[in-house]
């Protein structure tokens, strides 16, 4: 993986169609799993939790257990290039959905990216002009352009943080 590529992550399918319609360049890896529901165990780690969670995935969604195990393997996978590749921008918003993955994820980057990894954070509750902002989803590929400009550098306490947190719903 090439140290200049840049990889981003969001919440979903829909996020991601925007996100290449305003031209956001490089792999987006999008991470697919409701964490508030269904068993969320601590002391194991990711690919251990990816298999429970596909599984339950696939159990609540219908969805065949072999495609949502090859999406989780796949999310995974991309996950440690994005690490390789060194930059990453995490977009997210301020519902328990996103904030759940933004744990697991700066949880994980914590443990496995060292602490001068440099990893962004786009993460909104509202956006100018929109009077009911539900998502990033909901913005125009030209309304998504303009958060670029106000990516956030996750620092080591944001870390910290993100990471105490993340165990603590785990238990």
């Amino acid at each position: 993986m090439s140290g200049n590529q840049v990889f981003h992550i969001t919440n979903g399918d829909a996020t991601a169609e925007r996100m290449l319609a305003a031209g956001v360049a490089g792999p987006i890896i999008v991470w697919r799993d409701m964490l508030h529901e269904g068993p969320v165990p601590a002391g194991i780690p990711l690919p251990e939790l990816s298999r429970l969670r596909a599984e339950y995935v696939a159990s609540v969604t219908g969805s065949p257990l072999a495609d949502v195990r090859a999406q989780f393997d796949e999310r995974d996978g991309l996950l440690a290039d994005a690490v390789a590749a060194g930059q990453i921008v995490l977009w997210f918003e301020h519902d328990l959905y996103d904030q759940l993955q933004l744990l697991q994820l700066l949880d994980w980057l914590g443990s496995h990216g060292g602490p001068d990894l440099p990893v962004t954070l786009i993460c909104i509750g509202a956006y100018p002009g929109v009077a009911r902002f539900t998502g990033l989803a909901q913005l125009t590929p030209a309304q998504l352009r303009t958060l670029a400009g106000h990516r956030h550098r996750v620092t080591g306490p944001e870390v910290a943080l993100a990471r105490a947190a993340w165990a603590a719903f785990r238990a």
